[in-house]
C-alpha cells in the first residue's frame, strides 16, 4: 500500500511539473480564436502567451525603442552586400524621438513583439496612425509591414503612395498572403525614405515621431 501511495504521490508531481512549466514558458502553444500561437524564433521576441495576445486587443501603440540596428542595401541579410545604416534615433526633448536620415531607401525598422505578430496574422488590415512630423518636409517616404532581412517577396502589407511625411500620419494598409507567408513575413513596420536610390545626393531629413498607433480591422 505504502509503494502504490510513493507511486500516485510520484506522479502527481511529475504531472504538476510539466504543468507549470507549459503555463511558464512564453512559447508554449496554444490557440486564440482563428489562429495558432506557436513558439518564435529565438532572435525575435517570445516572450508571450494567450493572456498577452488577449490583452492587446486590436488596438496597440509600437514600442518606439523596439528598433534593429542595421538594414540590408538589397533586403538579403546572407548576402556580400555591406548592411546599410538605418536612421539615426535620438530623443527628443519635447517628446518622442527623432529619426535621422541621410540617404534614400533608408530605413527606421521597428520589431513587433510577439503579441503583436499573432493578431497580425490573423487580420485583413491595418489603420495606421503617426503622431509625427518631418523636418524639412520635402522628402518622400512609404511604410509597410514585412522583414526587413527576407532577400525577396518580402512584404507583407501594402504601403501608401510615396509621398511627404505628413500625407502617410494616417493611412489603411491590407495584409496578404497565405497562413504560412503571414508567419514567416509579419516581423517589422517599416518606415523607408523614398525618391532616389542609395549614393544619389539627398538632403537629409528628421522624421520626429511621437507615437505609431495600429487599429487592427478583421475580415
Amino acid at each position: 500500500m505504502l509503494k502504490k501511495l510513493t507511486v500516485l504521490m510520484l506522479l502527481f508531481l511529475v504531472a504538476a511539473t510539466l504543468l507549470t512549466g507549459c503555463k511558464s514558458n512564453p512559447g508554449y502553444v496554444g490557440v486564440v480564436g482563428d489562429f495558432e500561437l506557436d513558439e518564435e524564433p529565438g532572435w525575435t521576441n517570445p516572450e508571450f502567451n494567450m493572456a498577452d495576445v488577449r490583452a492587446i486587443g486590436d488596438v496597440w501603440q509600437l514600442d518606439l525603442t523596439a528598433l534593429a540596428p542595421i538594414s540590408w542595401s538589397d533586403n538579403d541579410r546572407f548576402s556580400i552586400n555591406p548592411a546599410e545604416e538605418v536612421a539615426e534615433v535620438s530623443v527628443n526633448p519635447n517628446g518622442g524621438y527623432d529619426f535621422t536620415f541621410t540617404k534614400y531607401n533608408q530605413r527606421i525598422i521597428f520589431i513587433l513583439n510577439s503579441s503583436q505578430r499573432h493578431v497580425l496574422r490573423g487580420a485583413s488590415s491595418v489603420n495606421v496612425q503617426i503622431d509625427g512630423n518631418a523636418t524639412p518636409h520635402t522628402n518622400n517616404f512609404r511604410y509597410h509591414i514585412g522583414w526587413s532581412e527576407l532577400g525577396a517577396n518580402w512584404n507583407a502589407s501594402n504601403s501608401p503612395p510615396d509621398g511627404p511625411f505628413s500625407s502617410i500620419l494616417e493611412s489603411r494598409i491590407n495584409i496578404f498572403g497565405n497562413q504560412e507567408e503571414r508567419e514567416d513575413k509579419i516581423v517589422n513596420f517599416m518606415i523607408q525614405s523614398r525618391g532616389g536610390e542609395i549614393g544619389q545626393p539627398f538632403t537629409p531629413v528628421t522624421v520626429t515621431i511621437r507615437s505609431i498607433t495600429f487599429r487592427v480591422e478583421r475580415d
